[in-house]
């Protein structure tokens, strides 16, 4: 029985080649809320297979039909340059300690996109021992979500997060 995997954010630059790819060997669903479904990077046959829905309104009881969880619906800058941070990116700190509390207490693997940008500009060659430096909205953002997500896991939840370049 291959492993039923969910991808939120499946129509982004990451999600939309994801998607294709594990689609062979994997019950997946995917889900995004279409922001950049005319996106010339998105073909109109995965339009159609990705189900329109918005993060911000899963519940436990969607997200329980999954062993796996990909979460890689976010915002990725500011376009407008200067507006509220909090405003702005607080939002995917709330779904995203949603999902991974609901993750953590039905068993769910979860894998977590982050950036590389969480350890802001440096000269030197960095690692996950590297010190954090993020220096945007963005890269604080996904450093807050890093940080919640690590306090819960334990032995029984053991979360991935990648640090995307």
């Amino acid at each position: 029985m291959s492993k039923k995997v969910l991808i939120i954010g499946s129509l982004g630059y990451v999600g939309s080649y994801l998607y294709k790819k594990l689609k062979n060997n994997y019950e997946i669903e995917g889900i995004d809320n279409h922001f950049f479904a005319n996106s010339f990077l998105i073909d109109d046959n995965l339009n159609n297979e990705i189900i329109k829905k918005d993060v911000r309104d899963l519940d436990e009881s969607y997200l329980i039909k999954f062993q796996v969880v990909i979460l890689l619906a976010g915002i990725s800058n500011d376009p407008l340059i200067g507006t509220d941070e909090d405003l702005f990116y607080k939002p995917s700190l709330k779904y995203s300690i949603k999902v991974a509390d609901i993750c953590k207490s039905n068993g769910i693997k979860l894998i977590f996109s982050s950036s590389c940008s969480v350890y802001g500009y440096n000269k030197n060659v960095v690692n996950e021992s590297s010190e954090t430096n993020p220096l945007t909205g963005y890269s604080k953002n996904k450093l807050e979500i890093e940080n919640y997500i690590t306090s819960i896991a334990d032995n029984n939840f053991k979360p991935i997060i990648l640090r995307f370049a």
